[in-house]
């Protein structure tokens, strides 16, 4: 029983995140995020996104109360991440430093002993005969998040979108390669409703 508490302290976050993926143990996450920023100010219609520059220390604030609640995982304030979101708030040249900086406050607050999803929202943009962006722009933004999430310490990444979903993930694994360690996991979560997008995991390891 030592022996295997040992081992599981030995392994990195994302290890550890793998060992319940392969157990099935479940974990909590935490909860609202614009409601709980709501609550602390930000007002309707702004960005959340835009706090994590302008007020980090609510983001802050905004973990720890999850985290003293006994979350297993808090998700970054990224969900509007993506350069078609946040260039609607005028922060369109800042994403790299927003996602970083967001998986920074989020793992300063996590610790080590819980873990920190980078959060991937839907781009807003519509894909079809009529649509002024191509599939390849859509996976370019999300790599574009998901190199700022893994730089800041985001341990996985979740696509809470419901963007076509195979296609980016070679992108997003291009992005996250550099900035993450030699022997590290990176583990690609899709979201989507069951009728756009079915549920997808995707672990690559490097």
């Amino acid at each position: 029983m030592g022996s295997e508490e040992g081992g599981k302290k030995d392994m990195t976050r994302t290890e550890r995140f793998l060992e319940v993926l392969r157990t099935g143990e479940a974990l909590v996450s935490d909860g609202a995020t614009g409601t709980m920023l709501q609550s602390m100010g930000l007002d309707w219609g702004q960005a959340p996104e835009a706090w994590v520059l302008e007020r980090p220390d609510n983001i802050r604030a905004l973990h720890r109360a999850y985290v003293e609640a006994g979350s297993d995982v808090i998700l970054t304030c990224t969900f509007g991440g993506t350069l078609y979101r946040l260039e609607r708030h005028g922060l369109g040249e800042r994403v790299g430093e927003v996602n970083r900086l967001a998986a920074e406050l989020a793992r300063e607050v996590a610790g080590d002993g819980v873990f920190v999803a980078g959060d991937m929202g839907p781009t807003g943009q519509l894909l079809g005969l009529r649509s002024k962006v191509t599939t390849e722009q859509i996976a370019e933004a999300f790599a574009q998040q998901a190199e700022g999430l893994a730089e800041g310490g985001a341990d996985f990444l979740v696509i809470d979108a419901a963007e076509p979903g195979p296609v980016l993930f070679e992108p997003v694994e291009r992005r996250v390669e550099g900035p993450r360690p030699a022997g590290r996991h990176v583990v690609v979560g899709l979201l989507g409703a069951p009728d756009v997008v079915p549920l997808h995991l995707h672990v690559h390891r490097h």
